[in-house]
């Protein structure tokens, strides 16, 4: 995870856009010193959809029980 603002980030897109491209890395960028975006990989995104829909499934099939 690498942190960076946004004016940092205007400046760098290009190299950010082609880090984020190569790997799992994630930027967050700030904004006044406070997170406010995230940049991610396409396919890192979408891994994270998958999963949240995965563990939203067991949950329905589970009947809505957390376990302890």
């Amino acid at each position: 995870m690498r942190i960076l603002s946004v004016s940092e980030a205007k400046r760098q897109i290009k190299s950010v856009v082609e880090q984020v491209g190569q790997g799992d890395q994630v930027y967050y960028i700030t904004r006044y010193s406070r997170p406010r975006a995230v940049m991610l990989s396409v396919d890192h995104y979408e891994a994270l959809l998958q999963r949240m829909r995965q563990l939203e499934s067991e949950l329905a099939q589970s009947g809505g029980r957390k376990y302890s």
